[in-house]
């Protein structure tokens, strides 16, 4: 029989099909092992954020595999477990989970001196080096193994956090200057463990690789992943969980960098022979904390005043409790003519409400979201065109127009010019409208009220919010509080001035956001 076996194009990747290859057929000498290999959208975009990579898409690293499994053109793929979702297509199965190897992380740096500088793309990772080297700043870096070990000699940083397990297979272990013990690094879960993938159905598939597994290697990777499932987290959370066998018993460490944690970064270490038991006391010991007795959670709402209203009511049919906190304001500027063209494109309710004739300037509209189509709606505007999700992006991507149309933008003064950009590599003459000034502004008596009251969460609904928060308030007074952050742009900033990293509804919306915060645990559309 042959097995088809598909993996990602990359060094690391291949030696770990080749690892995988060679246990099958050790295993069974009447088999013939194929590789194949596929290149994932993560591979080919070096120099996208992940974080904007990864929005309204899937699996980055295994997605393109998991198409060649659903489409029968290989029999089986390898990933690196840390790497695959927690939730795949139902039609494929995890099937085997070989032995692991170390799990630790490796510190691989261009001089033996404490670090000013450290690249990683890892959020868990950041935060743990902050601990071990005080004052580091890091900053993301992407590619091969080779690849970011050669930024770090020629000094683009001191140094950098790998898997030691990658450093191992790819031939690199020698260039770690440290290992990190587990209690200081804590690794993501399914650090260090590779796993076969193939369809649910294919018997004779599930067979052969089954041949592969071990058995207590599936307990704690599965375990690990449970975590992050019951936490209501995804695996790129600042959150690490490692189990590992002690003889007949198990050892449990994890770390919690989220706002909401009970145990906010520091160590949990836990040892039990059984292994449920183990993950049910860690669950409840994760579990989020809480600085007030149990009742309304309350989020600072950082919008101008007239959107807050709006914000107030959902809140509030949600049992959540929104105070006004307001450090911006709206200022309309004036236009000394109204322009007009075959669209009008409205990013916010506030370029909506804010457009100063009955009609708008275009003979179609197009909106950015539905609380911008609600907006015009509202002026008994007829919506002609509403991107898949509520994104600038996603509206340059999706246009329906054809080059040569002109377009309409009311903005806020000097905003719009990435859409601008976008749509006219599209063919779009685009008229950009300065309509309204956005004005940091200074929170009042009553806000600073509720500011020392307590609070749970921030409410950040723009770039130029968060930019005020840094500017009037600064990164110390978040203190301990979930930030919330409507669209991609607003999560930019936030990352931007450093601070926590932030929950981002789906698509951007604020119902969403405001019902993800409500209950992490139930799933949302």
């Amino acid at each position: 029989m042959k097995i088809r076996l598909g993996t990602r194009s990359t060094p690391l990747a291949r030696v770990q099909a080749q690892n995988l290859k060679d246990r099958l057929l050790a295993r069974w000498k009447e088999i013939e092992v194929e590789i194949v290999e596929a290149e994932s959208i993560g591979d080919r975009d070096q120099t996208t954020p992940l974080t904007e990579l990864s929005r309204g898409r899937g699996d980055l690293w295994a997605d393109e595999l998991r198409d060649l499994l659903l489409g029968g053109r290989i029999d089986a793929a390898v990933h690196s477990l840390k790497d695959v979702d927690l939730q795949g297509p139902h039609e494929l199965v995890l099937a085997a989970f070989p032995e692991r190897e170390d799990a630790r992380d490796a510190w691989v740096a261009r001089e033996a001196r404490p670090p000013r500088t450290a690249g990683t793309c890892s959020l868990r990772r950041s935060l743990q080096l902050e601990r071990i080297f005080p004052g580091v700043v890091c900053s993301p870096i992407r590619g091969s193994v080779g690849r970011r070990i050669e930024q770090v000699q020629a000094g683009a940083f001191d140094g950098t956090v790998l898997a030691l397990a990658g450093l191992r297979r790819a031939g690199f272990e020698a260039r770690a200057s440290r290992i990190f013990p587990l209690e200081d690094m804590v690794p993501c879960a399914g650090q260090g463990s590779l796993v076969a993938e193939c369809r649910r159905d294919d018997g004779p598939t599930r067979e052969i690789l089954a041949g592969i597994d071990a058995p207590r290697v599936r307990e704690a990777s599965e375990a690990e992943r449970e975590i992050h499932r019951r936490l209501g987290i995804g695996l790129d959370a600042a959150f690490a969980v490692h189990l590992a066998p002690r003889g007949d018993s198990w050892r449990l460490l994890a770390r919690d960098f989220r706002p909401s944690a009970r145990l906010c970064g520091a160590l949990l270490d836990l040892d039990d022979a059984d292994l449920g038991r183990l993950v049910a006391l860690a669950l409840e010991r994760l579990g989020p904390g809480s600085r007030r007795a149990p009742g309304r959670k309350r989020i600072l709402v950082t919008r101008c005043p007239e959107d807050f209203a709006a914000t107030r009511d959902l809140c509030a049919s949600l049992n959540l409790i929104a105070l006004p906190f307001p450090l911006l304001r709206r200022e309309r500027l004036s236009l000394p003519e109204i322009p007009r063209g075959d669209w009008a494109i409205f990013t916010s309710p506030a370029s909506v409400a804010l457009w100063p004739e009955a009609f708008p300037p275009g003979e179609r509209i197009a909106c950015v979201g539905p609380a911008t189509e609600e907006a015009a709606n509202g002026r008994s505007w007829k919506t002609h065109f509403i991107p898949s999700r509520a994104t600038a992006e996603d509206l340059a991507r999706e246009w329906p127009g054809k080059p040569g149309e002109t377009a309409v933008l009311p903005v806020s003064r000097g905003g719009g010019e990435p859409l601008l950009s976008d749509l006219s590599r599209r063919g779009v003459r685009v008229q950009r409208v300065d309509l309204y000034d956005t004005i940091s502004t200074a929170p009042d008596e009553d806000a600073l009220k509720h500011f020392r009251e307590g609070f749970e969460a921030v409410l950040f609904a723009s770039p130029s919010a968060v930019e005020a928060w840094n500017e009037r308030m600064g990164r110390a007074a978040l203190g301990r509080a979930t930030l919330l952050s409507i669209g991609p742009s607003t999560t930019a900033a936030c990352r931007k001035a450093g601070f926590p990293d932030p929950i981002e509804g789906p698509s951007g919306l604020l119902p969403q956001l405001l019902r993800l915060f409500a209950d992490p645990h139930e799933p949302h559309a």
